[in-house]
């Protein structure tokens, strides 16, 4: 396990169809709100495709508990870590922004950190 989050925990592992690292995000049911809520994660992540964001790979109903995750394994520190350690201006802020809106011409409330 590499790491605990609020919704489950968080698993490094190797594709053995490609050999690629993958991280395994556990999603038990029992922490959302509504199953909705990771349908809607999953159909972001699907739709999202551009370099400075993490690969959906797939994911996997797990006895109807919950879901697993499958993204691109990105080596480095947390995003709540790098958050906490770091303030961001408001120009960088603004160029992440911009990157993403020109590739999915979106930008959802969904894009949050754990």
């Amino acid at each position: 396990m590499l790491v605990g989050s609020a919704s489950g925990p968080v698993y490094f592992a190797q594709s053995l169809a490609t050999k690629k690292n993958v991280t395994i995000k556990e999603k038990n049911f029992s922490f959302m709100p509504t199953k909705d809520t990771i349908v809607d994660e999953i159909l972001l992540m699907k739709g999202l495709q551009h370099p400075n964001v993490i690969e959906f790979i797939e994911a996997y109903l797990v006895e109807n508990k919950g879901v697993w995750i499958v993204t691109e394994h990105v080596g480095g520190a947390l995003l709540m870590d790098i958050i906490d350690r770091n303030e961001l201006e408001e120009n960088q802020i603004s160029s992440i922004c911009f990157q993403v809106r020109r590739d999915r011409r979106l930008i959802s409330s969904g894009l949050v950190p754990e």
